[in-house]
């Protein structure tokens, strides 16, 4: 059924990418709503069910697994640049990860977004 929505081949590049990741981080928007807090927690939770390294950044105080992106700057900075796969959630601008988008576009991870909004911009390498 994702076919009729995602491209099948992009679906299997992720796929391969989860495979063969073993860091992972997880990004979404300043002031995160239910839906990024949500998808977020339960990427965090699949990923981590596989054996992976995976950490969710953001910038509200809450779940006790989340890092605080502008708490711990250069733990995450670190996170982002170390990371295989960088999985952003719930945004269609790069601009709405405020300071992070610097280290994420910087970041020689693969970039894939999942999101709902109309109009993403193309910052990733899967969208």
């Amino acid at each position: 059924m994702l076919s009729k929505i995602i491209a099948q081949a992009s679906i299997d590049h992720v796929e391969k990418w989860f495979e063969k990741a073993e860091k992972l981080v997880i990004v979404t928007h300043v002031s995160p709503d239910g839906d990024a807090i949500g998808s977020s927690l339960g990427l965090y939770h699949f990923l981590s069910s596989q054996s992976k390294t995976v950490h969710v950044l953001k910038w509200m105080p809450g779940a006790k697994d989340i890092i605080q992106y502008n708490r711990y700057k250069d733990f995450a900075d670190k996170l982002i640049q170390e990371a295989d796969v960088i999985c952003v959630l719930d945004l269609n601008a790069l601009s709405r990860l405020d300071d992070m988008q610097y280290a994420v576009a910087g970041s020689p991870a693969r970039k894939m977004l999942v999101d709902h909004h109309l109009n993403p911009e193309m910052f990733c390498d899967i969208t």
